[in-house]
């Protein structure tokens, strides 16, 4: 049985909105009816010959409207779709459908980093997608599975607190890496030596549940080596970055060091 076609307006040219026009055009039966950008320009380049429109309300008619847009503009931008017949949805992780001032409304959110220049598998790629009404829910499933082999629907207070989740996994590790390099810089120490580390560490919390791989002074409860870092931090100008050190060993130690463990 074939695939019914799915007609799709993209509307945001950021890193998000980019990478998904290129995923949907490789989605069998979909087509892109049109593009807008706040500033139309940025879509040229990579456009073809799709439609680019200078307004919001000149976009032509379609079955899914996508706002690849940023989360504080979302609500005031839906406006512009008030009375269409669309069903309009964001990308954003942390946002909940019901912000969208349309009638219809949804979530389609690739649970991905996506940057410019990089290559993205989207076969892998978790594609979560929600919607209030049940046959816009099927709607955004059927489109999410043209596009990924990994969909899940997931409503707006599990994709909360899986963004939350997210952060942690994504942000604040590539925080702690950029800490680690700033610290060996200073002490003229090659960063790069910590690579190995790096990759045998994401590997294990990779193939294990990461409770069972940790190690460490925290873990062990070892104070002596606790406390000779954290002076160490102190004495080279590394003030916050101490802070970080001391809570989240707090952490581990409250966790891992309990009486009968």
């Amino acid at each position: 049985m074939s695939q019914r076609d799915i007609r799709i307006a993209l509307f945001g040219a950021g890193n998000v909105g980019r990478h998904l026009l290129e995923a949907l055009r490789q989605a069998p039966n979909v087509n892109i009816v049109g593009l807008w950008n706040r500033h139309p320009g940025k879509w040229k380049a990579v456009a073809g010959d799709i439609p680019v429109v200078d307004t919001p309300e000149q976009m032509p008619a379609a079955d899914i409207f996508i706002l690849a847009l940023k989360d504080d503009v979302l609500t005031d931008f839906s406006a512009h779709l008030k009375g269409r017949n669309v069903l309009t949805v964001h990308t954003s992780g942390a946002m909940a459908s019901n912000i969208l001032q349309t009638e219809r409304k949804g979530v389609f959110y690739p649970l991905q980093t996506l940057t410019s220049g990089s290559a993205v598998e989207w076969e892998s790629i978790p594609l979560l997608v929600w919607a209030p009404d049940a046959h816009d829910l099927q709607l955004l499933q059927d489109l999410a599975g043209r596009i990924s082999k990994n969909v899940h629907v997931i409503d707006d207070r599990q994709r909360a607190q899986l963004h939350v989740a997210a952060v942690f996994t994504a942000n604040f590790t590539n925080a702690m890496m950029q800490m680690a390099k700033e610290i060996t810089g200073k002490a003229h120490i090659p960063y790069e030596l910590l690579i190995p580390l790096a990759r045998r560490n994401f590997y294990n919390i990779l193939s294990h549940d990461p409770a069972e791989v940790l190690t460490g002074p925290a873990r062990r409860g070892d104070n002596k080596t606790i406390e000779k870092h954290l002076l160490l931090l102190q004495e080279n100008g590394f003030a916050d970055e101490a802070e970080i050190y001391r809570r989240i060993t707090e952490w581990i130690v409250k966790r891992y060091n309990k009486p009968g463990k």
